[in-house]
């Protein structure tokens, strides 16, 4: 007997490759869509696949590490009775980060 799932919407017999076209799917990429019968391509069947993340993402990534980090060394500094100008400086790099990473997403919303 063949194995088939309860929860299919759709009879597997009158598909083919349906589990390749869920875009949703963790496995693998999904196959780029074809055009919608105009005779037009999409322009992403041709499009070079994603590099890797962007300066922006990498920037993002950065301030969100120096955040955290100035963050820690401002609580390891009140632990240890470090003196007031190393607490000012941690203090100073965690608003200064927390504040460009709000002007950044605040900018990415326009």
């Amino acid at each position: 007997m063949a194995k088939t799932d309860p929860y299919r919407v759709t009879d597997p017999r009158l598909t083919t490759d349906l589990d390749t076209a869920d875009p949703y799917r963790l496995s693998g990429p999904a196959a780029p869509a074809s055009g919608s019968g105009s005779g037009t391509s999409s322009g992403t069947a041709g499009a070079a696949p994603d590099r890797g993340a962007g300066r922006g993402e990498v920037a993002r990534s950065a301030l969100w590490v120096l955040v955290v980090l100035s963050a820690v060394a401002n609580t390891a500094a009140s632990y240890t009775g470090a003196a007031t100008w190393v607490h000012l400086v941690c203090g100073a790099v965690t608003a200064l980060g927390g504040g460009v990473l709000v002007v950044r997403k605040l900018r990415g919303r326009r």
